[in-house]
C-alpha cells in the first residue's frame, strides 16, 4: 500500500519546515511507502528553496502553483498522487510519531470506509491572552481543533465533518471528485472556507462512509496574527458566508425573519456589557455568522447551494 501525503503552503516557510521535520520523525509502517507532496501556492517566500534539502529526507515532491488558493493547489497535487489513499495535512500542522501507522492499520482493518477523520488539536504559539484561551475553549474549531471522542466510530454526516488538516481519504472512493476551486481560501487574508465540507458531502452523497480516528493526531499550530478578535469575527463571518454558499442556509428561509439581526446584534451587546468572554463569545459567532449569511445573500442569492 502506498500513502500520499498533500500539504499545500503559502507563504509559511517556517511553518512548512516544522511540519516537514516533524514528518521526517514519523514511524514508516510496515508494508506501506510514503509519498510527501507539496504545493507552493502563490508563494512569494522562499518556502521551495527551504523546503527541497528536506528531498534528503523525505520522499518529497515539491510541486509549484502560481495560482493562488488552497482548492486549486490541492487539486494540482490530486491530478498527478498514485498512492492507494491520501493523507491531507495543513503546512502549519505537525503529525505524532505513529500518525502515519494509524492511518495505514485503519485502511488495512477498515475496507468498507473511505474515508478517516483524525484529531486536531489546536497549539497558540507564543503566550496567547486570556481571551484566546477562553476563544479556544468555547470556540475550538475557530482554531481549527477537531475532537470527536476516545474511541473510533462512524462520523455522523449530518452533524460532523472530516477537516482536510488531518484527513484520509481512499483514492478509489475520491476518484476525479476534486476540491471546489471558486471555494476556500485564497490567500492574502481570505478566510473564506467551504471546501472541505463541500468535497465531504459529495463523498457522503456517494454512499463513502468515514471513520472517526481519534488516535490518529495532529497539531494545529496558531500563530501570534491569528491571535486576535479580529481573526475570530472574520473566521466566523466566513463561515456564515460558506453556510449560504453551500445551501445550509437558504436564502427565502432567512430573509422571512427581518428582526433576526436586531436581536442577535442586542444579544452581543448586552452580553458584552458584562466584559466576562465567557458570556459574550457565543454570541459574537452567532452576529458574525448572520452578517456572513445576509452578506452571501446579497452578493450571491439564489445562485447559492
Amino acid at each position: 500500500m502506498k500513502l500520499s501525503i498533500l500539504i499545500p503552503t503559502h507563504n509559511r516557510r517556517d511553518s512548512l519546515v516544522r511540519a516537514l521535520n516533524s514528518l521526517a520523525a514519523m514511524s514508516r509502517p510496515e508494508g506501506c511507502t510514503l509519498d510527501v507532496v507539496v504545493v507552493a501556492s502563490d508563494c512569494a517566500d522562499d518556502s521551495v528553496e527551504t523546503a527541497t534539502p528536506y528531498c534528503d529526507r523525505l520522499p518529497l515532491r515539491i510541486l509549484v502553483e502560481p495560482a493562488p488558493g488552497a482548492s486549486r493547489a490541492r487539486n494540482r497535487a490530486l491530478d498527478v498522487i498514485e498512492g492507494d489513499a491520501i493523507l491531507f495535512l495543513d503546512d502549519d500542522a505537525t503529525v505524532a510519531p505513529d500518525l502515519a501507522c494509524v492511518y495505514a492499520a485503519a485502511l488495512a482493518q477498515y475496507s468498507e470506509y473511505g474515508c478517516f477523520a483524525g484529531a486536531i488539536t489546536s497549539r497558540l504559539e507564543g503566550d496567547p491572552s486570556p481571551l484566546m484561551r477562553e476563544v479556544a475553549r468555547m470556540l475550538p474549531t475557530t482554531f481549527g481543533h477537531l475532537w470527536l471522542g476516545p474511541s473510533p466510530r462512524p462520523v455522523d454526516p449530518k452533524v460532523e465533518s472530516a477537516f482536510a488538516g488531518n484527513m484520509v481519504i481512499r483514492t478509489q472512493v475520491l476518484g476525479s471528485r476534486r476540491f471546489d476551486e471558486t471555494l476556500g481560501r485564497r490567500g492574502h487574508g481570505n478566510l473564506e472556507g467551504g471546501e472541505e465540507t463541500n468535497l465531504f458531502e459529495q463523498l457522503t452523497r456517494a454512499g463513502v462512509k468515514t471513520l472517526w480516528l481519534p488516535q490518529a493526531r495532529a497539531e494545529h499550530w496558531i500563530n501570534t496574527e491569528r491571535q486576535t478578535m479580529d481573526f475570530v469575527s472574520m473566521y466566523w463571518f466566513q463561515v456564515g458566508v460558506s453556510q449560504v454558499r453551500l445551501g445550509h442556509v437558504l436564502p427565502g428561509e432567512y430573509m422571512s425573519s427581518k428582526s433576526r439581526g436586531a436581536r442577535k446584534a442586542w444579544s452581543y451587546w448586552r452580553r458584552r456589557l458584562t466584559r466576562r468572554p465567557q458570556n459574550w463569545l457565543v454570541a459574537l459567532r452567532e452576529l458574525k455568522l448572520h452578517q456572513g449569511r445576509m452578506a452571501a445573500i446579497r452578493q450571491y442569492g439564489a445562485k447559492s447551494g
